[in-house]
């Protein structure tokens, strides 16, 4: 190998080495360490204007009290949500209750806009898409919505595009845009599985910020996912619960539990984990019931529980 040099010598090789003192060491490392922090509050400081935005509330005073429990305005309309179930079989309801929770959203943006707004009352309001993003794996993993049965939710199947991105780089990117144009979506969710990298506390700031400036409600659906610190306002864990308007106690014992499932409508089990300005602790969980008509949620009589119950009484009726 010769020793000859193949070319002209960079700029960047030919520069003197910048040589400093251990005090202006010190001194640089100071200036940085302040600038980092004027950032980070900086960033603080547009989370808590995006937070302190429009409400919606559930119309449930037990949770529009911990969501918001000095004004009870219930939950940040815009920004973003994040919402996990911890075991896939569990998928089903993650999946449900996020579509719900972002109805919700999406009905209070609405319904806010529309008494501020001054318009001709022949021209219909043109409601924006939900988009519902998932990557191959995710979709392959726990399946898709199927389009009829979206009418139990209160939707039509063209109120719902899918986009399913072949990574996860191309989620966020997918998610980044729709979040940040104002009116193009009354909804973006994000349904994920596990722990991806990519979806770290920068990505999820970066997402809520820019769901705030626009006005845009995101939701994270985390399958199959445990707590993780995120930028999302709140998270809440989902499990499946029977319905109220199903009556066990006519039902026969044979028909096993989870037929009888379907009978009512949705039905939760959530817990307010994380609640940005609220409170979330052991006691914050309800037994949720969708109804599609009204859209909107309401709370399940006592003695109705999660899906620990179903297994039960699985049992029992195999017994």
């Amino acid at each position: 190998m010769s020793g000859d040099c193949p070319g002209p010598i960079p700029n960047f090789i030919a520069r003197p080495v910048v040589t400093r003192t251990r005090q202006e060491t010190r001194e640089v490392c100071e200036a940085l360490a302040g600038s980092i922090s004027d950032i980070e509050k900086h960033h603080l400081l547009l989370e808590d204007k995006a937070a302190s935005g429009l409400h919606v509330a559930f119309g449930i005073d037990a949770i529009d009290r911990a969501l918001d429990p000095r004004t009870r305005r219930g939950i940040a309309a815009s920004g973003l949500h994040e919402v996990r179930v911890a075991v896939g079989l569990d998928a089903a309801s993650g999946a449900g209750f996020a579509l719900c929770l972002g109805i919700l959203l999406a009905k209070g943006i609405r319904a806010a806009s529309a008494q501020n707004r001054i318009s001709d009352d022949s021209q219909p309001e043109k409601i924006a898409p939900i988009f519902w993003i998932s990557d191959d794996f995710t979709r392959r993993e726990y399946g898709s919505f199927y389009d009829p049965g979206l009418a139990i939710f209160g939707l039509a199947p063209q109120d719902l595009v899918r986009i399913h991105p072949k990574s996860h780089e191309e989620t966020l990117w997918a998610a980044g845009e729709i979040a940040a144009t104002r009116g193009a979506a009354s909804l973006c969710l994000i349904e994920i599985s596990g722990h991806p990298k990519q979806m770290d506390l920068t990505a999820t700031r970066r997402l809520m910020l820019r769901a705030g400036a626009s006005g845009t409600p995101v939701i994270l659906l985390r399958q199959s996912g445990e707590e993780e610190a995120s930028a999302a306002t709140t998270r809440w864990h989902v499990k499946p619960a029977i319905s109220q308007n199903v009556d066990l106690e006519k039902t026969p014992k044979l028909i096993m539990p989870l037929k009888r499932q379907f009978i009512g409508p949705p039905a939760f089990y959530v817990q307010l984990e994380k609640c940005r300005g609220g409170s979330a602790d052991e006691t914050t969980r309800w037994n949720l019931e969708w109804t599609p008509d009204e859209q909107r949620f309401s709370l399940i009589r006592p003695g109705h529980n999660a899906a620990s119950s179903i297994a039960g009484q699985q049992q029992s009726a195999i017994a």
